[in-house]
C-alpha cells in the first residue's frame, strides 16, 4: 500500500512541472527508453561567446520536457510531420531563427527542421550552477563526445 502512495506522489511531482507541455503523454510514455543526461555540448551565443556545459534537458521557460531529445517538425517527401530527435544521435545543431534549426546528425545526414515550442530552452549546468539558456540566444550547439 505505501509502495502504491509512494509511486503516485512521485508521479504527481515529476508530472506536475511537466502537464503544461502538451507532449507530456509522449514524454512520460518514453521515460522507459532513456538514458541519463549529461551530455558535454559548445554553446555558441549569438553574440560569438562560447562555452562548454553539461546538457541536463530541453523545455520550455517553465519546465524541463526532456532530458534525451527534442521534438521538432521535419518536412519531407511524405509532408511534415513530428520527430523526436535524440540527442545521442546528434553531433550539431545550428539555431537558424524563429524556432527553425538546421540538425548535422552523428552518421552525416543534415536536417533543416522547426523545434517545437514548447522545446526552445535548453537546461543547463555550468559549473554547478542550474541555467536556462533560451535557443533565440543561441547560434549552435556542438554534442562534445
Amino acid at each position: 500500500m505505501s509502495a502504491r502512495i509512494g509511486l503516485l506522489l512521485t508521479v504527481i511531482v515529476f508530472a506536475a512541472p511537466v502537464s503544461a507541455s502538451k507532449w507530456a503523454q509522449s514524454v512520460l510514455a518514453s521515460a522507459g527508453e532513456t538514458r541519463a543526461p549529461g551530455s558535454m555540448i559548445r554553446v555558441v551565443s549569438r553574440h560569438g561567446a562560447a562555452r562548454v556545459e553539461t546538457l541536463d534537458g530541453v523545455g520550455c521557460p517553465e519546465a524541463i520536457c526532456s532530458r534525451v531529445f527534442a521534438r521538432a517538425l521535419v518536412e519531407d517527401e511524405e509532408g511534415t510531420t513530428v520527430q523526436n530527435i535524440r540527442f545521442d544521435t546528434v553531433a550539431a545543431i545550428e539555431m537558424l531563427g524563429a524556432g527553425e534549426a538546421r540538425v548535422r546528425f552523428i552518421d552525416g545526414i543534415v536536417e533543416r527542421v522547426l523545434v517545437a515550442t514548447d522545446n526552445r530552452v535548453l537546461y543547463v549546468v555550468d559549473q554547478g550552477r542550474h541555467k536556462k539558456v533560451d535557443l533565440s540566444d543561441v547560434a549552435s550547439i556542438e554534442f562534445l563526445r
